[in-house]
């Protein structure tokens, strides 16, 4: 992302609407959150399954991990972690 396209995020009404995301990933259980997500939607990444599937399966995952952690989060939030990993994933190449 560029300087500008910060910039411009920064000034439109796009940040009010992501900032509870965002404050939330700044919690210890985000930065978890974040970390097993991007593992468990890699994992899923190049399984031979329909993207809904992978999605499902990176889900199951992700509320295992969490399980022995400890955290129980909404499932809004770990669907988000999802499409953040998977944009992620696809930035990078991965």
């Amino acid at each position: 992302m560029t300087f500008w396209e910060k910039f411009k995020l920064l000034s439109s009404n796009v940040l009010d609407f992501i900032m509870p995301f965002l404050k939330f990933l700044l919690t210890q259980s985000g930065k978890i959150l974040a970390e097993v997500a991007l593992e468990a939607v890699t994992e899923c990444n190049n399984l031979d399954l329909s993207n809904e599937d992978k999605r499902n399966e990176a889900f199951n995952k992700i509320i295992e991990s969490l399980s022995l952690k400890g955290i129980t989060l909404a499932k809004s939030i770990i669907n988000l972690a999802i499409e953040a990993a998977v944009v992620k994933l696809k930035d990078t190449g991965k």
